[in-house]
């Protein structure tokens, strides 16, 4: 459900198979949209319209949120039956990703909660998603995961692996700056 659409000034009844982009005004983030249809429904005295479609993600960046390495031993249970140990290598505020060894009992659909903590003081930090993906890294399989829920440990940490890679660019930035004027 989103705010009334208009086209020409008037507010559209109905409309199918469209695009349409959004910016985020905080992130300068833009997405870009396929419309099955858009709708206007009238809720609670208010006109919105309600859209069915689907993001467009381009194949050259398939990723929606930027990952932060994290390289973390952690333990995943799968679909609340099996245990294993595994690194989370990389995560985001959608989506980690894990290496799993040689564990080949993960499909795409089965859910996962991850377990770890961040240094020996913190306290466990638990993120449940869903695999979404599987795929092969440095000869072992890893999995690729949708964040279903995370807590705010979770979230906190996310934040802390961004704020690390942002330094981290700062002075690769600041490096190459010296180099040339050297």
């Amino acid at each position: 459900m989103i705010t009334p659409v208009q086209v020409d000034g008037q507010l559209i009844d109905f409309c199918d198979r469209a695009h349409f982009e959004y910016v985020e005004s905080y992130t300068n983030i833009k997405h870009i949209f396929q419309v099955d249809d858009i709708t206007k429904v009238d809720f609670s005295g208010s006109e919105f319209h309600v859209v069915n479609g689907k993001e467009v993600i381009s194949s050259s960046n398939r990723r929606r949120a930027e990952r932060y390495e994290t390289e973390v031993m952690c333990s995943a249970v799968i679909n609340d039956t099996t245990r294993i140990s595994a690194v989370l290598t990389d995560i985001s505020m959608r989506g980690f990703s894990l290496m799993v060894g040689y564990f080949y009992g993960l499909s795409v659909g089965d859910k996962i909660r991850i377990e770890f903590f961040k240094d020996f003081k913190s306290i466990k930090i638990v993120i449940q998603g869903v695999v979404v993906r599987n795929f092969f890294m440095d000869g072992n399989l890893a999995a690729g995961c949708a964040i279903e829920h995370i807590d705010p440990r979770g979230l906190a940490f996310v934040l802390e692996r961004k704020q690390a890679h942002e330094k981290e660019l700062e002075k690769d930035k600041e490096a190459k700056k010296n180099k040339v004027t050297a």
